[in-house]
């Protein structure tokens, strides 16, 4: 919990995202300036502010129409409001993180090398085990779809980030209050100020109006891509809900954050486009066609090259320099290569990691932890019974 008695230090916490929630607490001292902060979008629009007070076992709404009148109510009560509130944001916060960690389940595997839709495939995780490695169990049909062997072949796992305390991260200020599906695929905020104009060339009818409270946000994804600031209300829509629709669009266009989440908000949003691309009915075709060599086969064989190859025998002089050509540049020689390379590359790794496990032991004076990590990963050399470890490997020679 962080306590801050400074408005400009409440203005920072509030950008920067690195807490869930925050209870004001009001004094007759600090009570304009705090009403301030927290109503700013009602004062400037003159929207009414409907606060909440004890009423028996629970509580009484009421409204409070200007500024002045929100001036007269006392400190007690708007602490008594905050209370309310307070557990609403609680309940806000457990639904966002609920739906974080639903997001989370969505994976795609990404074939590496790739080579055509195939190589994604959308996932969901459906169990956990209890193995304490870096280890992904997909489904055997993986490897029929998209063409998978065993030589270099990899399988990259991405999904969506989350922070510490669960929340998924956009570039948004609506993902506190609007469905994360909704809110991840509007355009980053670029700070422009939406007006309202009856002369508008967005125009927002009543049914937008609707669709917005139940956080379908198609009619603001609209006006943020257009090239016009202005938006026009259609008839039957009132004040209240034009303004309402205007605070969302300005809430967004105007989100800032900090350095510390971009990384994440990004990853997000670079995520979700894959995801879309790989459930894209458009795709499904492409998708599930299980990659097929018989066309290359057919076309080689009535290449020259092809009924060259069809000649090649242990007879043939030629042969051997045709194999070598030919495995030199061939996935074989490639695969056997790239397996090498990898066990090498992941043996050094490891060796050079326990050479300074043991470095920090013997530094530390715990020579029993010392010798136990050196007799795991040393040997003798038979040759000359020194030390050998496959460590910091020099490759001048090669």
């Amino acid at each position: 919990m962080i306590v801050i008695t400074n408005m400009d230090r409440i203005n920072e916490l509030t950008k920067s995202k690195l807490f869930d929630t925050y209870k004001l607490n009001y004094t007759e001292a600090n009570k304009q300036r705090l009403l301030q902060h927290q109503f700013n979008w009602n004062i400037e629009n003159n929207v009414p502010v409907t606060l909440k007070r004890p009423y028996g076992n629970s509580f009484h709404e009421f409204t409070v129409n200007s500024f002045d009148g929100l001036s007269q109510v006392s400190a007690a009560t708007l602490n008594q409001n905050e209370i309310y509130t307070f557990d609403d944001r609680l309940q806000d916060i457990a639904t966002m993180k609920r739906d974080s960690f639903e997001k989370l389940l969505t994976y795609v595997g990404s074939r590496i090398p790739a080579q055509s839709m195939q190589s994604f495939m959308a996932m969901e995780l459906v169990a956990f085990t209890e193995d304490t490695t870096n280890v992904v169990y997909v489904p055997k049909v993986q490897l029929w779809l998209q063409g998978s062997d065993f030589d270099i072949d990899k399988l990259y796992i991405m999904s969506y980030a989350l922070s510490d305390s669960g929340r998924f991260h956009s570039f948004s200020n609506l993902i506190k209050t609007h469905n994360i599906d909704a809110v991840i695929k509007l355009p980053r905020p670029d700070g422009t100020k939406y007006i309202r104009n009856r002369e508008g060339t967005n125009l927002v009818t009543a049914e937008d109006i609707q669709n917005t409270r139940y956080n379908n946000l198609d009619a603001v994804d609209r006006v943020l891509r257009s090239d016009s600031n202005t938006v026009q209300f259609g008839s039957g829509v009132t004040r209240e809900e034009s303004l309402e629709f205007m605070r969302v669009l300005n809430t967004h266009s105007s989100s800032k954050i900090s350095d510390n989440i971009e990384d994440n908000a990004l990853k997000n949003t670079i995520v979700d486009g894959i995801i879309n691309v790989v459930k894209d009915p458009r795709n499904q075709i492409n998708l599930f066609t299980p990659v097929n060599m018989d066309d290359p086969r057919l076309a080689a064989a009535d290449s020259n090259l092809g009924r060259m190859g069809n000649r090649n025998s242990i007879d043939n002089p030629a042969t051997k320099v045709m194999m070598q050509i030919e495995n030199m540049l061939g996935k074989k020689v490639v695969g056997i290569t790239a397996v090498a390379l990898k066990s090498f590359f992941f043996l050094s790794n490891f060796y050079n990691n326990k050479i300074e496990e043991a470095l920090q032991a013997f530094r530390n004076e715990d020579y029993t932890e010392f010798f136990y990590i050196m007799d795991k990963i040393a040997f003798k050399n038979p040759l000359n019974y020194d030390i050998a470890v496959l460590s910091n490997i020099n490759f001048d020679d090669l």
